[in-house]
């Protein structure tokens, strides 16, 4: 049964645009029909809430018919007042938050991305589809890299966040330092590192990525064992400073997946 909106759970609601107040609910939200579309088809029992168009609702009755969560008829002025994009969506989904720490000790048979200081909604978005794509279950990531609930960033996932863990920490230098004590191997992208092609990589290890414009910083690239470079090709034409960091991620790790699979 479809019920209506109390000011107070509008209030609520809207307040999951904010990082303080997806926090203080453990809550977030899936703005608009594709993204909460790709949760309702693989987890629905991830879907808490449905706020929508009374259209809309008349529309997916039938995909409606097994949901057990609440669900609230909208007017779009409500719409408006909850939701973070520029094009009013015609539904918004509010899931609950799952970041589960990890031990540093308990990645090191997996192959683990971390991410250092990455501010753009758009790239880490892309970065947890990456790490869906190619099987690896954890980011780690600085306290400063951008929320992944972040509503631009969940719309960028498709559905790709509820398979991969993301989880932030602290002090990434410190996290790090802790998985080579373990015995673990930290690679890191940089412009004078070691030809990715021809450097040894093992099948595992920890990945860093560092932030769009300055890179990995001191701090952290203190606690990386082997500095990786993408080349430019060729050589020594004239080129583009950088790749983008979700683009570097995407190749470095295709080149370690390959690797696995020639092991």
């Amino acid at each position: 049964m479809n019920s209506l909106l109390t000011n107070r759970e509008r209030e609520r609601f809207a307040s999951l645009k904010t990082v303080k107040g997806r926090r203080k609910e453990g809550l977030f939200l899936i703005e608009g029909e594709r993204a909460l579309g790709e949760y309702l088809d693989s987890f629905p029992n991830e879907v808490l809430v449905i706020i929508a168009l009374e259209e809309w609702l008349e529309r997916n009755s039938l995909r409606l018919d097994c949901f057990n969560g609440n669900v609230f008829v909208v007017s779009r002025k409500d719409l408006k007042e909850i939701s973070s994009l520029t094009t009013i969506p015609e539904v918004i989904g509010v899931c609950r938050i799952h970041e589960k720490f990890i031990q540093p000790s308990k990645l090191l048979n997996e192959l683990v991305i971390a991410l250092d200081r990455v501010q753009d909604p758009g790239n880490l978005g892309t970065i947890i589809r990456i790490a869906d794509w190619f099987g690896i279950r954890h980011i780690v990531a600085s306290n400063d890299t951008v929320d992944c609930y972040n509503p631009k960033v969940v719309q960028s996932t498709m559905g790709a966040l509820s398979r991969v863990n993301f989880f932030q920490v602290p002090d990434l230098s410190q996290y790090l330092h802790e998985y080579r004590q373990a015995r673990g191997q930290v690679y890191g992208t940089f412009l004078d590192g070691q030809d990715v092609y021809d450097a040894p990589i093992s099948t595992n290890g920890l990945i860093v990525m560092g932030n769009e414009g300055n890179g990995v910083s001191h701090a952290v690239a203190q606690e990386i064992d082997r500095r990786l470079l993408i080349p430019a090709w060729p050589q020594h034409a004239s080129h583009v400073e950088s790749l983008n960091v979700a683009v570097s991620t995407g190749i470095i790790v295709g080149i370690f997946r390959n690797k696995t699979k020639i092991s």
